[in-house]
């Protein structure tokens, strides 16, 4: 069978062109199946060959729209209303108006003397989303399509640096301040500035003659408190 169905804005009825749609069972014990289109330049996708049974229909752009599940449920919150397939029949209408997200925006900067750090891995983090990108060689960043709500935001950098959240707490702490996120707004200043990692070293030799031994696996157990 096949799904099919047109993406827009809802804020205006534009057709969104380049949007991942991909539809998996949603029932067990019968086998897992799953298929993938992208919107054309109308919206519109198609998604065929599909065994019968019962899917769950996700709608993802890469641009500043909130992903979603099928007729406007959180996306992979499981609360999706399933679309039943069945063999030789195209079942039509699986339509999605997408909202413009929120974005949280900053640069990161070294805090010894305020260069920029690229390649630094931010991640946001809310009750129901999850998502990621990666600074730029001028330290600047933007993560977008994020659903209004609370978020945590930690910065990932090289190993030279100090992981860290976002106001200067310790990476992966309860206390982390959280960001405010507002549809179709961008929350700005979301910066950091990364300090200098330690480092750690010695020598490891045989006890009984002081011979040096070879590692073979190196372990870092950082712990924060």
């Amino acid at each position: 069978g096949s799904i099919t169905g047109k993406v827009t804005r809802a804020s205006d009825g534009a057709a969104l062109a380049n949007v991942g749609v991909s539809a998996a069972t949603a029932a067990s014990g019968s086998g897992w199946a799953y298929g993938y289109a992208t919107t054309d330049a109308n919206g519109a996708y198609t998604i065929t060959d599909l065994p019968e049974g019962t899917y769950t229909v996700a709608f993802s752009s890469q641009e500043n729209f909130v992903d979603q599940d099928w007729n406007n449920k959180p996306s992979g919150s499981g609360k999706g209303d399933v679309v039943k397939v069945v063999a030789g029949v195209t079942t039509k209408g699986i339509n999605a108006a997408m909202v413009a997200g929120g974005q949280i925006s900053g640069k990161v900067t070294r805090a010894a003397d305020g260069a920029p750090v690229g390649g630094v891995w931010i991640s946001v983090e809310g009750a129901d989303t999850r998502k990621s990108a990666s600074t730029n060689d001028d330290g600047t960043y933007t993560v977008g399509g994020l659903p209004a709500g609370s978020y945590t935001v930690s910065f990932s950098p090289p190993d030279d640096l100090v992981a860290q959240d976002w106001n200067n707490k310790p990476s992966g702490s309860n206390g982390s301040d959280v960001v405010t996120v507002t549809l179709g707004k961008t929350t700005t200043g979301i910066n950091a500035a990364l300090v200098a990692a330690g480092t750690i070293s010695g020598k490891v030799t045989r006890a009984t003659d002081g011979q040096p031994v070879e590692v073979v696996e190196r372990w870092q157990v950082v712990e924060a408190g």
